[in-house]
């Protein structure tokens, strides 16, 4: 922090690692901190096999809708493909936050969204 004069970072994009996530919880709690666009596309990939699963996924991933419209679809992809038990959904839930477009309105990322 010294080197940075003491000032916090407003946006912080990162792959999804876990130390990484709770050093910068820790060093930069008021900081917005964004999971790579990328990354997660290239997850998805992996854990959602067929394109049917992964469309839906990826248009929560891109697009900039509302919270609202963001639970509503994502129940519905749930239900629509049989994801209610897959554990990558499941987590990737729980940090909706750090991924999903509709999260991110009003915080400054300069239309960065990879790491890549």
């Amino acid at each position: 922090m010294d080197s940075m004069g003491h000032k916090h970072l407003i946006s912080i994009l990162t792959n999804e690692d876990e130390a990484m996530r709770q050093a910068i919880d820790e060093i930069f709690p008021k900081s917005q901190h964004r999971i790579c666009e990328w990354y997660i596309s290239k997850n998805a990939s992996t854990h959602l096999h067929k394109k049917e699963k992964k469309s839906p996924f990826q248009y929560l991933l891109y697009k900039q809708i509302s919270e609202e419209e963001f639970e509503e679809l994502w129940k519905e992809m749930l239900e629509q493909h049989g994801l209610e038990e897959n554990d990558w959904m499941s987590r990737m839930y729980e940090k909706k936050h750090r991924w999903a477009e509709a999260y991110f309105k009003g915080h400054f990322f300069a239309a960065m969204r990879s790491t890549q």
